[in-house]
């Protein structure tokens, strides 16, 4: 969709987006969001938010 419509709208992904799926997301969209919450609780999984950025800022992953 994103590369249909081009600059004229951002999508922002968002639920269910993680390190296990944020690499294929990348190539498709601009913008993607995440609570990375991963136990069910409330709180923040700062290894889940590591690994987001890694992934997130290296072009080549």
């Amino acid at each position: 969709m994103q590369t249909e419509i081009g600059e004229k709208l951002n999508i922002l992904v968002g639920g269910g987006v993680r390190s296990s799926n944020v690499g294929r997301l990348k190539k498709y969209f601009r913008a993607i969001h995440s609570a990375c919450i991963t136990d069910g609780t409330e709180y923040i999984d700062a290894e889940e938010l590591k690994a987001l950025k890694t992934l997130i800022t290296n072009p080549v992953l």
